[in-house]
């Protein structure tokens, strides 16, 4: 009987240190599959390489509206009074040159007529004022046989502003300068009446 009960306690220690060493086996293999599992983790870490953030495509450039102001208001120009021309309508179709002496319902004398020069030539002349806007004296005229006016009358005067007087006073000193190649008959120098001119003064 001491026998079997030695056996059975040796069996039983032998079971129990198989199980110890298994147990402690099962133990390290535990403990070192942890630790290498953490240096390769730590090892992956390490040699991943650092991924930088994507950035973001910058939008595309679009030009930008116009500013649109607000009008300005501009300060009314103020508006000039119309000048309204003077009628510079005269009787000049009754005025026929003639000899000396002379008149249209007499018998007509042929001649020579004379012929301008030099002088006023016949073009507008300048203002007094300038809001005048516009001026006409006519005027009748002999011409000598040194070929001179002479005998001259102002037949109208029209200006603005009562300056009608100077404006005469100013076409009779135009008409003074002009010079003729004097009318003739027969060849001779011969004075001629009846002359008509009309100065235009304006701008």
């Amino acid at each position: 009987m001491a026998d079997n009960t030695d056996d059975n306690r040796s069996r039983t220690i032998a079971v129990v240190v198989i199980l110890l060493l298994v147990a402690g086996a099962a133990g390290v293999m535990w403990f070192m599959g942890g630790n290498n599992g953490d240096d390769k983790t730590d090892i992956a870490v390490l040699d991943t390489p650092e991924v930088e953030p994507e950035e973001p495509e910058p939008a595309p450039w679009e030009e930008p509206a116009p500013e649109i102001l607000p009008p300005v208001e501009t300060e009314p120009v103020p508006e000039e009074p119309e000048v309204l021309p003077v009628a510079c309508a005269f009787p000049g179709d009754g005025f026929v040159q003639t000899p000396h002496g002379f008149r249209p319902t007499q018998q007509f004398v042929e001649f020579d007529p004379p012929e301008y020069l030099s002088g006023y030539s016949g073009s507008s002349l300048p203002l007094i004022a300038e809001e005048d806007g516009e001026a006409c004296v006519s005027l009748t005229y002999d011409i000598s046989e040194r070929g001179r006016p002479i005998n001259v009358q102002v037949l109208d005067a029209q200006g603005r502003g009562g300056m009608a007087g100077d404006y005469a006073d100013r076409a009779r000193t135009a008409l003074s300068t002009r010079r003729y190649l004097p009318g003739a008959r027969n060849d001779k120098p011969i004075r001629i009446d009846n002359n008509f001119l009309m100065i235009r003064f304006g701008n």
